[in-house]
């Protein structure tokens, strides 16, 4: 669901309430109201109708849900006649305030919205889990949920922990929007912004020591999908989601499948006589349930790693192969869609990574092509 302060959503549900004569939601000082004409309350002295509010919810999420319920009910009883003031509440003995609601309260009432908006699986049980569950279970649960708590939630995480930090932030905007308090702005300045210095201070390997690292890895399984990584730049978890149809039929093509994170996609490798000398052609997988997330998957394959000693990360091998891209003339944009993201993100990623050898390597290789352009000679 794309992002939206609380007055759109209003506005864009009486757009709907009003094309079906539903009475219309009012958000005012942080509370909703339906706003309709009503005959008079009990006691009143007045006799005709005219226009009233009815309290319905606080000003957030939650509360517009029940606002739009709330609507269709009224809409309801207005139709065949049957609306009494209390039926809402109004001929009854004052109740008591209803408890305020913890930030653990919050934090479960958002996961039970999340998932009334969405398809519950696997992978999007690792999104949320990735996105939300990690970074919310920071919050204390017990005390009330405010701007100053999450807040110092989120500044209790370094500036130079970046990745954590803007997680943090996202997440927490997130439930601040849902829960109405109006402080996503301000917490969106909380977030870090780094280059991509940070990211270049891992060094890549390069293609020899990618075939001295392979040899360390004694189980089959983990070979191969170290090959099929490094010959065709997936991800760990894409790995496990493969059509090889086409490699196995003796071709070079692979496809992606749905269930990953960017969806289907086509991929070519590079180098592509690796695919015989790394033996890809018989697809060889690891004894992992089919119903892991994608999380899971990925990090079975950091493991691997780990246990052989190979000396870097499995995403260096994604990394590299970007970068060995470059070097083949291929287009950007082809490389960005065969590694399935945009070429804005491409270009941010990878670019940092392809230094004067890379482009100097690249010059030549496209000067010395035969059907290079050539410059008129006087």
């Amino acid at each position: 669901m794309a992002a939206k302060d609380l007055p759109t959503r209003v506005q864009d549900l009486n757009l709907k309430l009003r094309a079906a004569k539903l009475p219309r939601i009012v958000l005012d000082k942080g509370s909703l109201y339906l706003q309709v004409v009503l005959p008079p309350k009990p006691g009143d002295h007045r006799t005709l109708n005219w226009q009233q509010r009815i309290p319905v919810g606080k000003g957030n999420l939650l509360g517009l849900q029940a606002a739009e319920r709330a609507s269709k009910r009224l809409g309801a009883q207005l139709a065949d006649k049957t609306f009494t003031w209390e039926a809402w509440g109004y001929a009854l003995p004052d109740l008591p305030a209803p408890k305020e609601l913890t930030a653990g309260d919050w934090v479960e009432k958002f996961e039970e919205f999340y998932w009334s908006t969405r398809p519950r699986n696997p992978q999007k049980e690792a999104t949320y889990r990735a996105n939300y569950k990690t970074y919310l279970k920071r919050l204390p649960i017990d005390g009330p949920l405010t701007e100053a708590l999450i807040r110092k939630v989120i500044l209790s995480v370094p500036p130079e922990q970046a990745r954590t930090r803007n997680g943090l932030v996202q997440a927490m905007c997130g439930l601040s929007e849902f829960a109405g308090l109006g402080i996503v702005p301000g917490l969106k300045k909380l977030k870090v912004v780094y280059g991509l210095a940070e990211q270049s201070k891992r060094e890549l390997p390069d293609d020899t020591a990618i075939m001295k690292a392979r040899a360390l890895i004694l189980a089959p399984c983990y070979r191969w999908i170290y090959g099929m990584m490094a010959t065709y730049g997936l991800r760990p978890h894409e790995v496990f989601t493969l059509d090889t149809s086409d490699l196995e039929a003796g071709g070079v093509l692979v496809r992606v499948l749905e269930g990953t994170k960017t969806g289907t996609r086509a991929v070519w490798p590079y180098h592509p006589e690796w695919v015989e000398s790394m033996g890809l052609r018989a697809p060889l997988l690891p004894n992992l349930s089919r119903e892991r997330d994608n999380q899971y998957l990925g990090y079975s394959v950091s493991k691997s790693f780990r246990r052989y000693g190979v000396g870097f990360r499995p995403y260096d091998l994604r990394h590299a192969w970007a970068v060995r891209t470059v070097l083949y003339g291929l287009d950007l944009s082809v490389a960005a869609r065969m590694m399935g993201h945009s070429v804005t993100t491409h270009t941010k990623t990878y670019h940092h990574w392809i230094t004067d050898a890379h482009h100097q390597r690249a010059w030549e290789q496209g000067t010395q092509r035969p059907d290079r352009p050539k410059p008129p000679i006087m």
